[in-house]
């Protein structure tokens, strides 16, 4: 059997990813995972907490993250070449993760 994470914490790995790496392919699924969570209510997806301000720990970490990468999605050739549309992500990114809180 294999097992598969919850949806939010493969959106965790995949910030992290996509911050080091700078593939498409992950900003591709950041945005698959992303439009999972839209479609499904949290219990069917194993919970969803990083929607909840405030948020800490590594969910703090992918939300700043996700932030980052939802204000520069129009301009950024990673997400360009990935064909995913920027509108769209950053749209999915403000609805279903909680902003930072600054200064923490």
């Amino acid at each position: 059997m294999v097992r598969v994470p919850p949806v939010e914490l493969a959106l965790i790995f995949k910030a992290y990813a996509a911050q080091s790496r700078h593939a498409p392919k992950d900003i591709t699924d950041l945005y698959n995972l992303l439009s999972i969570a839209f479609e499904y209510p949290a219990d069917e997806i194993g919970g969803w907490k990083i929607g909840t301000a405030p948020v800490s720990g590594t969910r703090l970490d992918a939300a700043r993250i996700l932030h980052a990468l939802a204000d520069s999605a129009r301009q950024s050739l990673i997400v360009v070449t990935s064909g995913v549309p920027a509108d769209r992500l950053t749209a999915l990114i403000r609805a279903l993760v909680a902003m930072p809180v600054p200064g923490t």
